[in-house]
């Protein structure tokens, strides 16, 4: 993708930022797994989390993909 600040040629570099999903999945998890703390679990899993893309040269912030409940 071409970033729209150093105007080069980039493969973005990814971070994982904590979301709506990461909550919602918490407060569902914690309805039936309270008792074993893994209702936490979508705070240390990737795969609850919203991607970030940003540029890695300037570190320009070019797309969020945010997870919603079907994803």
């Amino acid at each position: 993708m071409e970033c729209n600040k150093c105007d080069k040629q980039v493969l973005t570099s990814t971070h994982y930022k904590t979301g709506p999903f990461t909550f919602l999945s918490c407060c569902v998890l914690s309805a039936f797994c309270l008792w074993c703390g893994c209702c936490l679990a979508p705070f240390f899993k990737d795969g609850f989390k919203d991607v970030s893309h940003s540029c890695p040269h300037c570190e320009q912030v070019l797309g969020v993909w945010k997870r919603e409940k079907g994803d």
